[in-house]
C-alpha cells in the first residue's frame, strides 16, 4: 500500500511538473492592432493610379507596428458585381500586412478603353482585426469632365438690369491650368457686360469664378430673348472635356407687360 502510494505521488509530480513547464513554454497570443484604409483619391479616371494604403493607427499601449503577418480581403464592386478585372489592371483580392511594418501601400492603375462612369465599392476585411473606413466609395470614369454653369441659378434665367456670375468646376483638383473660352453668339456681347473672354482653373484647384457680369437694360426691346453663349477648352483635345459646350441664358425683358390686354367696345357715336 505503502509503495503504491509512492509511485502516485510521483506520477502526480510529473503530470504536475509537464503542466508547469508547458504553461511557462506557451506563448501569448499576438495581439490585434487597428488599421485604417486610405486612399489618394476619391475620382479617377483612365490611365490614372489608384493608391490604396493600410496603416496601423496604434493601441492603447503604444504598439504602432503589425505584431504578426495579417491577410487582408479587398473586393471592388458596383450594384451589379465585381469590377476589379473590369476597371482595373492587377486589382489585388488579398493584401498581406508583415510583422513589423506600419504601413503598406498599394498601387493600383485604371485601364485604359472606359468609356462611362462607375460608382466603385472598395471593401477590406482581416479577420479579428477592426479596419477603420473599411468601406468607401469611389468614382471611376473615362475622363475628368468640366463644366460651366450660372452660379445659384438652375434654370439659367436673368432679369435685365441683374447681374449673374459664371462658375467654370471639374470633379477632381487639377494637374495643370484649365482654360475655357467663352464665345458669344452674334448680338449677344451687346447684352452683357463684363462677360470674360476665358475662364482659368489653376493648377491644384477645382473651380473658378468670373466677376459679376450685368445683364444690361435696353429701351430697343420689349420682348424676352434667348442668349447663347458657347464653351471650347485649351486645348480641345483635352483631359478634361466639357459636360456640355454650350449654355442658352434666358433674358427677361423688365419692360414686357405680363397681363392679357383688355378688349374694349367702344360704341359708335351713330
Amino acid at each position: 500500500m505503502k509503495k503504491s502510494k509512492n509511485i502516485y505521488c510521483i506520477l502526480l509530480f510529473a503530470v504536475l511538473g509537464i503542466t508547469g513547464c508547458s504553461e511557462e513554454k506557451m506563448a501569448p497570443l499576438p495581439e490585434p492592432v487597428p488599421l485604417r484604409m486610405s486612399f489618394n483619391s476619391t475620382d479617377l479616371v483612365m490611365g490614372e493610379t489608384l493608391e490604396i494604403t493600410f496603416d496601423v493607427t496604434g493601441t492603447d499601449e503604444g504598439m504602432k507596428a503589425m505584431n504578426e503577418d495579417v491577410s487582408i480581403k479587398l473586393s471592388a464592386t458596383t450594384e451589379k458585381g465585381a469590377v476589379d478585372r473590369l476597371l482595373f489592371e492587377g486589382f489585388p483580392t488579398e493584401v498581406v500586412m508583415k510583422q513589423g511594418e506600419t504601413s503598406k501601400t498599394i498601387p493600383v492603375l485604371v485601364k485604359e478603353g472606359l468609356n462611362k462612369e462607375y460608382s466603385v465599392e472598395i471593401s477590406a476585411f482581416a479577420r479579428g482585426y477592426r479596419v477603420e473606413n473599411a468601406l468607401q466609395l469611389l468614382t471611376v470614369s473615362d475622363y475628368h469632365y468640366s463644366r460651366v454653369m450660372i452660379k445659384n441659378n438652375a434654370d439659367n434665367t436673368v432679369k435685365e438690369g441683374q447681374s449673374f456670375i459664371l462658375t467654370a468646376s471639374v470633379n477632381s483638383k487639377l494637374k495643370d491650368d484649365l482654360t475655357i473660352v467663352i464665345t458669344p453668339a452674334e448680338g449677344v456681347a451687346r447684352r452683357l457686360e463684363n462677360l470674360p473672354e476665358q475662364l482659368v482653373i489653376p493648377a491644384g484647384e477645382s473651380s473658378v469664378e468670373s466677376e459679376a457680369i450685368m445683364m444690361i437694360k435696353s429701351t430697343e426691346t420689349i420682348a424676352d430673348e434667348d442668349l447663347k453663349l458657347t464653351f471650347s477648352t485649351i486645348p480641345v483635345a483635352s483631359r478634361y472635356p466639357l459636360v456640355a459646350n454650350e449654355i442658352i441664358i434666358h433674358r427677361i425683358d423688365e419692360g414686357v407687360s405680363k397681363c392679357t390686354p383688355s378688349l374694349f367696345y367702344v360704341q359708335s357715336p351713330d
